[in-house]
């Protein structure tokens, strides 16, 4: 989802977030692309009240038969975070889209006074000011993106949701590695249709296809832990079936059994 060195944007959002630089941190997060930038522009309107009324002012005039509802922020380590932050922004796309026209205005015109009142102003000062939301605004090619990438993440939470939760079909909750596997694979076989669907770089950007192959090889990474952690679990019990006496086996604690 973050593209290439995602491990480094990572811990570089982490330690920005610590230090507060707001700054760096809205850069940091302008760079990772379109979802990046949605997430700088829900930050910026969640920043204070005065900002949070303004964009409630937008929504009732273009969405009057809706909610006032606010834009959520995801972050850089959970996917369920991310995919509530897409569904809300498609639910808030034109506000959203207004709101950001409507500033991007009040900046321009900002700019331009500050134009008029220094004689030696450069026409690149303030262009790219880091905390200027027009910085981040939203095109159609952007949205399509986004589209495409909820597509992509909407799996990841419905199979994460399902394996925290309880059984339907039995008093117990959910998360054993008979469901973990084929849950694994089954979200494995989603990227690979995605790497075939997406690959095309004339329509789909490129950011896409370069999450989309991070993605499979952390999932392939982490399937491979699973089975190391059961041939892990077999070589124990063949282990204490060798060593020990019938006696000892029929005693052996069933909590060490993972299925």
């Amino acid at each position: 989802m973050w593209g290439a060195q995602f491990e480094i944007f990572e811990r570089e959002v982490e330690t920005l977030e610590e230090i507060q630089h707001e700054s760096e941190l809205l850069e940091a997060w302008r760079k990772r692309g379109p979802l990046g930038k949605l997430h700088n522009i829900a930050t910026w309107i969640l920043r204070c009240p005065q900002c949070r009324q303004r964009f409630a002012t937008v929504v009732k005039q273009q969405l009057p038969d809706s909610p006032v509802l606010v834009p959520l922020v995801g972050n850089a380590t959970r996917w369920h975070s991310n995919v509530d932050a897409l569904e809300r922004a498609f639910v808030l796309r034109v506000p959203l889209d207004g709101f950001v026209a409507l500033a991007a205005k009040e900046e321009r015109q900002g700019i331009g006074r500050l134009r008029k009142a220094k004689d030696n102003y450069s026409e690149n000062d303030n262009e790219q000011d880091p905390q200027y939301v027009s910085t981040d605004e939203l095109t159609l090619d952007h949205w399509e993106d986004l589209k495409v990438i909820r597509t992509i993440l909407v799996p990841f939470k419905r199979v994460s949701l399902y394996l925290q939760g309880m059984s339907t079909n039995r008093n117990c909750a959910n998360g054993y590695l008979s469901q973990i596997l084929p849950a694994m694979d089954e979200l494995l076989s989603h990227l690979e249709d995605a790497k075939t669907r997406y690959a095309d770089p004339n329509i789909y950007s490129s950011h896409i296809a370069t999450s989309i192959n991070h993605a499979w090889k952390i999932l392939c990474k982490y399937r491979l832990y699973i089975y190391l952690f059961i041939l892990a679990i077999v070589l124990l019990l063949l282990t204490y079936v060798l060593l020990s006496d019938t006696t000892n086996l029929r005693t052996f604690p069933k909590s060490c059994m993972p299925w």
